[in-house]
């Protein structure tokens, strides 16, 4: 299972994924953006409901 779970990391990266693995990631949103100013993320921890929204 656990190797199924770094399949599934390594392919998100490669899709450009952000890995949220820390709260404290979400501090910073404009760090999270892809070039065309999108945020794509897998998050380890709780992530912020209706984040980006307002864009």
């Amino acid at each position: 299972m656990l190797a199924d779970i770094e399949i599934l990391i390594k392919r998100l990266i490669n899709k450009n994924y952000n890995i949220i693995r820390d709260a404290k990631d979400w501090e910073d949103l404009e760090k999270l953006r892809d070039k065309e100013g999108k945020i794509k993320f897998l998050s380890f921890c709780p992530s912020k409901y209706g984040i980006d929204w307002e864009k």
